[in-house]
């Protein structure tokens, strides 16, 4: 197996027995995710749940699953470990990087959802700027459930039609300021 060099205990003409430690050599071509799961989100949490992990800083999301949950909480953190296995061929992962990482604990099938960033409001009312012959229009919408970046859509949108996923801010600033310029005539 091929290996990389991440930490050396020894230096020039320094002795060595077999006792020494000189060098410690890891595969990095698949690195340990380690997550403190805090104690009162334990029951939700268990091997085999895909998880979601970020590090920022450019870096893409990785997704993986548990492989293991110590069976213990640490007594100062009151946190137990949960690990997850990522491939890291592309050596973007580097060990001892703080990370995040997002676990699926419940999966619900909804039959139209939209990005939380596609939905705009407008004159007290949730809008997305759907396409027509005429441009963009906001468009009335009833939402439902919702996680960090997907919300359900109850009533308002059909699936198929096209709108704007992120960026209607500047859309409802155009409409806006439209709107106020016929309001005022100067």
């Amino acid at each position: 197996t091929t290996g990389t060099v991440i930490e050396k205990h020894i230096t020039r003409g320094e002795a060595v027995t077999r006792e020494s430690q000189a060098f410690v050599i890891a595969n990095l071509k698949s690195v340990w995710v380690n997550l403190s799961v805090y104690q009162r989100d334990l029951s939700a949490v268990r091997v085999g749940q895909s998880v979601t992990i970020s590090a920022g800083h450019g870096l893409p999301e990785a997704t993986g699953k548990i492989s293991y949950v110590t069976p213990t909480v640490d007594e100062e953190t009151r946190t137990a470990t949960a690990r997850v296995v990522l491939p890291n061929t592309k050596k973007r992962w580097r060990p001892g990087m703080f990370v995040t990482g997002r676990v699926i604990v419940k999966r619900t099938d909804v039959p139209l959802a939209v990005p939380i960033a596609a939905l705009q409001t407008l004159a007290e009312q949730t809008v997305v700027f759907v396409e027509t012959d005429a441009g963009f229009q906001p468009r009335s919408v009833t939402t439902g459930d919702a996680d960090d970046n997907q919300v359900e859509i109850r009533a308002g949108l059909a699936p198929g039609e096209r709108y704007v996923s992120r960026g209607g801010f500047t859309l409802k600033a155009e409409l806006s300021r439209e709107q106020f310029g016929r309001g005022h005539g100067h």
